[in-house]
């Protein structure tokens, strides 16, 4: 008998709410994509920084990137991005904990703390609202990062930071979502200071050069998770979302101005 050996596809992501939850999303991620495209696929944590080159080279199939990645991915080809409280956007927002802060311009000279120098609501949105408050770069003197949202939030709350940039949702999650994701309760403790203009949510990628019916066949997939229980509750498990739209590259022109 002759057996045909399928090469598994390789899905790559990165650990924006920290290096556990990137793990436990990689395992369900696996079944998830494996079941939709009926094929095995590998899921893999890599840094945020390497994500997006990875999926450019072609050195992985697929993967799950924020706005600002995905920019840097480029060519890679869009597939579907995430709805959150029936939206497809989200805002960075500035935050410090309760009774510190009163004012966004009270931050100058103060310990910021940021995700990475690619992160879109973790640093290069942010930098646009404070330097749009008047911010000079000798009022950022003591910015650090961090590399994940779960350890700006945390540095915030222990009194590591002054203040720091997180994701924000108008709907599923709210002002300071990025923190509610990651510290629970806690992020109760904190208040936004100022948010940004909308940024296109997270995305699922190609590589360039990806079969046409394998990208169409993970879109549908991907868009028909919110019509039965088991896939509504992948959504919200893994994605923390509610649904999937069509992605289009010109959705990110905004992000890419903000970059130049």
């Amino acid at each position: 008998m002759l057996v045909l050996l399928v090469a598994a596809l390789k899905l790559a992501i990165s650990s924006p709410l920290g290096s556990q939850q990137a793990k436990q999303d990689a395992v369900e991620l696996s079944a998830l994509f494996t079941d939709a495209l009926h094929q095995p696929v590998e899921a893999q944590v890599v840094s945020h920084d390497d994500l997006p080159l990875l999926l450019a080279q072609g050195k992985v199939d697929l993967a799950w990137l924020s706005a600002s990645q995905y920019v840097r991915a480029a060519p890679a080809v869009p597939v579907a991005k995430v709805l959150r409280g029936g939206l497809p956007f989200y805002r960075s927002a500035v935050f410090a904990r309760k009774g510190t802060v009163k004012r966004l311009t009270d931050l100058k000279g103060k310990r910021l703390a940021f995700v990475s120098e690619q992160s879109g609501a973790g640093y290069l949105l942010a930098l646009q609202v404070l330097l749009g408050a008047g911010f000079t770069e000798p009022d950022l003197r003591y910015r650090t990062f961090l590399g994940d949202h779960a350890a700006v939030c945390k540095a915030v709350l222990d009194g590591a930071a002054d203040a720091g940039a997180t994701f924000a949702n108008d709907g599923r999650g709210g002002a300071l979502a990025g923190c509610v994701e990651t510290v629970g309760a806690r992020a109760k403790e904190l208040k936004v200071l100022a948010t940004s203009d909308p940024i296109p949510n997270d995305v699922i990628a190609a590589r360039p050069g990806a079969p046409t019916e394998m990208v169409s066949s993970l879109r549908a997939a991907l868009l028909s998770l919110s019509r039965t229980a088991p896939g509504r509750e992948k959504l919200g498990s893994v994605f923390h979302a509610d649904g999937f739209v069509p992605a289009d590259d010109a959705d990110y022109n905004s992000l890419r101005s903000a970059r130049r």
